[in-house]
């Protein structure tokens, strides 16, 4: 159990990890739904991660003793597929609500003007934080102009000859992945709730202590299911239901990022 342990006790492991198992889940989504375009907007989320991750403390280290377990494992497991496949939804979500909004024959040419001037932005904010920034912010900007500097270049290679709206697939295809992905996520991420709660018991003597990650987890949880519930019944559809994964992927990303790096808890462990 010494220094050979699964790749996810601290958060640069977690942000190595991640991007393979979303990476899967979204390769087998390609080729059960026989679309390739959905991944304009997934991989790029997954590029970002792989980068911004080498930001963070890279040696691997023997596990503590409160991380030397079973439990453990299969709880951080179930919770990473949990966070792919709801990475998934986000991916088909947002990229239904690109169809909807591009689906009156709008040439990609409109978004130039748009392009060019985020291009000023970024460059005039690059240049104000090359002369007062710090070099982590510095790092994790050009992280971030790389990433939207390739989005640019794919977009352009893969919209520029038709309308987007002609290109991107069907919106009842993509409403149907973004929906599905959820399904299948929810009940994973309730087990890892579940087996959370064993490994704590194990651990610190307590099933639950709204510990910051726990709650926000539970928040998660309540937020999906909600999600799941008024989908089933038809209440939510269409670009509603696209707008609600996208408020739950943010939800989700306060829950791995903002309490793991502002947040001190049982879970603080995962920024060392």
């Amino acid at each position: 159990m010494g220094i050979f342990h699964p790749p996810w006790t601290n958060l640069y492991e977690s942000l190595m990890f991640f991007p393979w198992l979303a990476v899967g889940l979204y390769l087998y989504i390609e080729k059960e739904y026989k679309t390739k375009v959905i991944g304009t907007f997934f991989m790029p989320i997954v590029a970002f991660l792989v980068i911004w991750g080498h930001k963070f403390n890279t040696d691997i280290n023997p596990l503590v003793p409160a991380l030397r377990s079973y439990w453990l494992y299969l709880h951080v497991l179930a919770s990473f597929v949990g966070y792919a496949g709801f990475t998934v939804s986000f991916g088909a979500s947002f990229t239904y609500l690109v169809k909807h909004n591009f689906n009156k024959d709008v040439e990609v040419k409109t978004l130039h003007y748009a392009g060019f001037l985020i291009f000023l932005i970024l460059f005039g904010i690059f240049g104000y934080l090359t002369l007062t920034g710090s070099k982590d912010i510095k790092t994790m900007f050009m992280a971030v102009v790389f990433i939207l500097s390739l989005l640019g270049l794919l977009y352009f290679a893969v919209f520029v000859l038709k309308p987007i709206g002609k290109v991107l697939p069907s919106e009842n295809l993509l409403s149907e992945i973004g929906f599905k992905a959820v399904a299948i996520s929810f009940p994973i991420w309730t087990a890892s709730i579940m087996l959370g709660g064993a490994w704590a018991n194990e651990a610190w003597g307590s099933y639950w202590s709204w510990d910051p990650k726990e709650t926000w987890a539970l928040i998660v949880w309540l937020f999906f299911a909600a999600y799941i519930h008024g989908r089933t019944i038809g209440k939510w559809k269409g670009t509603t239901s696209s707008w609600i994964v996208v408020g739950g992927f943010i939800m989700l990303l306060i829950c791995y990022f903002g309490v793991n790096l502002y947040f001190p808890g049982l879970h603080s462990y995962a920024t060392e």
